[in-house]
């Protein structure tokens, strides 16, 4: 009985360091929320996506297909494959830390990703996820 006691004290000490030590930080990142992003309002032209679990790079030309995303000033999110609309949901922006993360309203679909705009016609979308892709747009004129 002692010996089973202390295996089962010994199992509680164990999961609780991981928690100490995650729950111990210094501070809480901040985090804003905003209805949408005039950085990334308007329609991108998908050019690469790069990652998942084989690590592969994926372009129209290796997809058969074209897609472009449109970001609309309301909190919108289209896509479209081929120019035929794909799926349509709504989206927020919310800023953490410096990272601005895009949350879809439809999060079984969509999952969030984080962006970077390397120029106002270069858009990054990385998947908030292990095996996520990370993606490039170009900003359609």
């Amino acid at each position: 009985m002692k010996r089973s006691f202390l295996v089962l004290e010994s199992i509680v000490i164990c999961l609780m360091i991981p928690l100490l030590l995650v729950g111990c930080s210094k501070s809480l990142p901040t985090q804003n929320s905003t209805s949408s992003n005039t950085t990334i309002v308007g329609t991108w032209n998908w050019i690469r996506s790069s990652g998942g679990f084989t690590g592969g790079t994926i372009t129209p030309a290796s997809a058969g297909y074209t897609m472009k995303i449109s970001f609309g000033s309301e909190g919108t999110y289209q896509s479209y494959r081929d120019d035929t609309l794909y799926a349509s949901t709504r989206y927020t922006v919310r800023q953490i830390d410096s990272s601005q993360i895009i949350h879809y309203a439809d999060s079984v679909r969509f999952w969030p990703q984080y962006f970077e705009l390397a120029a106002s016609d270069t858009l990054y979308l990385t998947d908030d996820l292990v095996d996520g892709y990370r993606s490039l747009y170009s900003r359609q004129r």
